[in-house]
């Protein structure tokens, strides 16, 4: 694997890198749909938003999203009309941040990160966390998932996160978390979502 480009680095080439690896990136969003237990649509400004947030040029992000719509992995039909159309989930999005900036090896771009790495990671790259957070839907914020779930979805690119390291993270870093009354953690979907963009743009 040749090495990977930072986001403002990235050229239109590595667009066609999308089409490349269409398979790979539609495994893994069907993965993350399993570890997540939930579909979320991502719409061309919610991509755009979060690859300007990492530090994707506003042509690179426009391309990119063109390219991942053809990905065709998701469809969804309206009851009322029968219609259909393909569209792109946020579980998506990762992989295709990681193949436009040259990352091949899609299931284990993040094996090298355990809780001792992701901590350290978080630290070093705050800014960029804080923005791809901010680049969120405004409901992720209120949507609460186990930490279980955030390690699953971590280790979908061969993360070996644990849960308690997780809510550790999220307790310091995650703007908010939850504890009910029979034990149960909550972190935000907008700290794991933008753990794992930053994660996307940096490894």
């Amino acid at each position: 694997m040749s090495k990977s480009t930072k986001p403002q680095e990235t050229s239109v080439s590595g667009i066609k890198n999308v089409t490349k690896h269409s398979d790979k990136i539609a495994h893994n969003a069907m993965a993350l749909t399993d570890a997540w237990g939930a579909m979320f649509e991502m719409t061309e400004n919610d991509f755009a938003r979060l690859a300007h947030a990492l530090g994707f040029t506003a042509d690179i992000a426009s391309r990119s999203y063109k390219s991942a719509s053809e990905l065709n992995y998701v469809t969804e039909t309206l009851t009322s009309t029968g219609s259909e159309r393909f569209i792109l989930t946020w579980h998506g999005a990762d992989d295709v941040i990681l193949a436009i900036r040259g990352v091949s090896k899609l299931s284990s771009a993040y094996s090298a990160i355990n809780d001792a790495k992701l901590r350290a990671q978080v630290k070093s790259e705050a800014e960029l966390l804080a923005r791809a957070m901010a680049a969120m839907p405004e409901y992720s914020a209120r949507q609460m998932f186990s930490p279980e779930v955030a390690a699953n979805v971590l280790a979908v690119h061969g993360a070996t996160v644990t849960a308690d390291g997780f809510f550790k993270l999220a307790q310091q870093q995650g703007g908010k978390y939850t504890i009910d009354k029979e034990a149960r953690r909550g972190v935000s979907a907008q700290f794991i979502r933008g753990v794992s963009a930053m994660l996307a743009a940096t490894v």
